[in-house]
C-alpha cells in the first residue's frame, strides 16, 4: 500500500515538473519582445501589460449607425393572446458590445434602454413607461462597442401601432 501512494506521490511531482518545464510557445518568433524579459511572459498571462513599455495607444474607432428595420407597438386585442407590447429590431454593428435604444412617446417624454441584442422587446404590464399606448412615438438607437465607443444615433423612426386612435 505505502509503495503505490510513494509511486503516485512521484508520479504526480514528474507530471508537474514536465508540465512546468515545457515552454509557453514553440517559436522565438511567437513569444512578446520587452525590454524586461522573462517579464513579458508573466505580462501576458496576468495582462499586466499597462506595467510594461510594450503598450500601444489605441485608436478609437467609430461604429456603424444601426438601421431600424422594425418599431411597433401592439395592443392587446380581440385576436391577440399577447399583451400591450412594444418590439423594435434594427440591423446588428460588428463589433458592437450593446445598443442604446430611446424610446419618445408623442408627449415628449422618453425612456433609454440598454440592449445586448438587435431587438427590444418590452411589455406594458412590466414597464411603467410602456403602459399606456405610445401611437406616434419614436424609437432610435445607437451601438456601443466594450471601450466605450459610440456610433451616432439612428434616425428616429415613428413606432407603427395596430389599432385606430382618435384624436
Amino acid at each position: 500500500m505505502k509503495r503505490k501512494k510513494r509511486k503516485g506521490i512521484i508520479a504526480a511531482a514528474l507530471a508537474v515538473v514536465l508540465v512546468a518545464a515545457t515552454p509557453l510557445t514553440t517559436k522565438a518568433a511567437d513569444r512578446p519582445h520587452s525590454w524586461f524579459g522573462w517579464r513579458s511572459t508573466w505580462a501576458q498571462w496576468f495582462n499586466w501589460s499597462h506595467r510594461t513599455q510594450e503598450t500601444q495607444p489605441e485608436t478609437a474607432q467609430k461604429l456603424e449607425t444601426p438601421e431600424i428595420t422594425d418599431a411597433s407597438y401592439r395592443h392587446n386585442g380581440v385576436y391577440s393572446f399577447l399583451p400591450d407590447h412594444l418590439r423594435a429590431s434594427w440591423t446588428e454593428v460588428e463589433g458592437a458590445d450593446h445598443y442604446d435604444v430611446v424610446v419618445t412617446k408623442k408627449d415628449g417624454t422618453s425612456k433609454t434602454y440598454r440592449e445586448t441584442v438587435a431587438g427590444l422587446l418590452r411589455y406594458g404590464k412590466d414597464d411603467e413607461f410602456l403602459a399606456k399606448c405610445i401611437a406616434g412615438g419614436t424609437v432610435s438607437v445607437r451601438s456601443v462597442d466594450k471601450d466605450g465607443n459610440v456610433s451616432d444615433w439612428s434616425e428616429p423612426e415613428e413606432i407603427s401601432h395596430n389599432q385606430l386612435h382618435l384624436g
